[in-house]
């Protein structure tokens, strides 16, 4: 299957987007929260669902902001979430799951390196984001993420933009697993409590944060 084609993000913040033959300023950071899933498992829209009485859309966005100078929604084919006023990274086709939201905000973003997290975080805003980077920075790394020892890793990732090209030719080959797509690439993570990045999939979850 071939990569879907981004399509043209809208409502784009101010300023030149980098040519192919431009680079992007080294060590510049954009960020994007996926939020284009069908949230089969939770039955409702998990990224309208609220914590502190703000939905984990609008939490994860500024939680991004507060380390990234440019933040997008990857919200799938369809323009959600429009209404919170931040840029929209979309994509050509639904349901392809989280690396063609990846995809898709690198094409649409300016940094060197991209910060990816799930909207299902309700406290990703406590995670080490600014030390993510840093590692990923410091050891000039394909990829640097949290590691909760679950066994698969919080979606809490920072990549490189010149990681784009096996991404993509690992979606064309079928590759949908986030970590096999990576196979072969430089890594490292950061090591951080599970509580810390307990996500929100089905109704127990819900059930199981009001009574902790």
């Amino acid at each position: 299957m071939t990569a879907p084609s981004p399509r043209p993000i809208e409502d784009r913040g101010s300023g030149p987007r980098p040519g192919p033959s431009e680079p992007p300023p080294a060590g510049s950071l954009s960020a994007a929260l996926l939020c284009g899933g069908a949230s089969l498992r939770m039955g409702t829209d998990k990224a309208l669902l609220e914590h502190g009485g703000e939905p984990l859309v609008a939490r994860g966005a500024r939680a991004l902001a507060a380390v990234a100078p440019e933040v997008v929604l990857a919200c799938g084919a369809e323009s959600r979430y429009r209404d919170l006023g931040w840029p929209l990274a979309l994509e050509s086709e639904a349901g392809q799951g989280p690396l063609a939201g990846i995809l898709a905000a690198l094409a649409a973003t300016r940094g060197e390196r991209l910060l990816v997290a799930a909207v299902d975080l309700p406290d990703l805003e406590r995670c080490p984001l600014a030390e993510l980077a840093a590692l990923a920075v410091a050891q000039d790394l394909d990829l640097a993420y949290l590691e909760d020892g679950r066994g698969r890793p919080p979606l809490v990732w920072v990549l490189h933009r010149r990681c784009e090209p096996v991404l993509r030719a690992a979606f064309d080959r079928g590759v949908r697993r986030l970590l096999d797509a990576f196979e072969g690439l430089s890594r490292a993570s950061v090591p951080v409590p599970a509580a810390l990045t307990r996500n929100w999939n089905t109704p127990a979850d819900l059930e199981t944060a009001a009574g902790a």
